[in-house]
């Protein structure tokens, strides 16, 4: 009887393997989920747009826009060559959000010191950098997508927040 049971449940296991299993629909909400969760990140970025465009017309800022978003104003040239990929530079800043919150500043938290291109810090510094030579300083104003999108930085930057850098490159090697 025992050896019976086996080969049943053998043949059970072998049929129910060349059975094709059928995929369940989705949910309604989830089948358009994609278009759903892009317009969503659209209409953030329009907000975060109008918002930055805000920030600069209220303070008068005359700030140039790279081809991502980035906006800079360098308000004091040393006339230096610009930095390039995998110097190391090393930066004077306040980093504030863009409600005027001041988040980090070198007087408190030392000064940032990263490879262009290659550090841990974040692309917005990367690409603003590279607009730049030792001895320039700068405002910068860091769209969320250039900063420390989505997540934040884990500590006093929460996630999709504007910055707003006043750097200056103090050395470059």
């Amino acid at each position: 009887m025992g050896r019976l049971i086996v080969v049943l449940s053998v043949l059970a296991l072998l049929s129910a393997c060349g059975r094709k299993q059928e995929t369940p629909e989705p949910h309604p909400i989830l089948k358009n989920w994609d278009s759903v969760t892009v317009r969503i990140n659209q209409q953030d970025n329009r907000v975060e747009e109008e918002d930055i465009a805000f920030l600069i017309k209220r303070y008068g800022w005359n700030m140039q826009t790279t081809s991502d978003g980035l906006r800079y104003m360098i308000y004091s040239h040393a006339n230096q060559p610009h930095c390039i990929g995998g110097q190391t530079v090393t930066l004077s800043y306040t980093m504030q959000l863009i409600t005027g919150d001041t988040c980090y500043t070198s007087e408190q938290d030392g000064k940032k010191i990263f490879v262009v291109d290659k550090g841990d810090e974040i692309v917005g510094l990367h690409k603003a950098v590279k607009l730049m030579g030792k001895g320039d300083q700068a405002k910068l104003v860091v769209p969320s997508y250039l900063g420390y999108g989505l997540p934040g930085d884990g500590n006093k930057v929460k996630g999709k927040k504007t910055l707003v850098f006043d750097i200056k490159i103090e050395d470059v090697n």
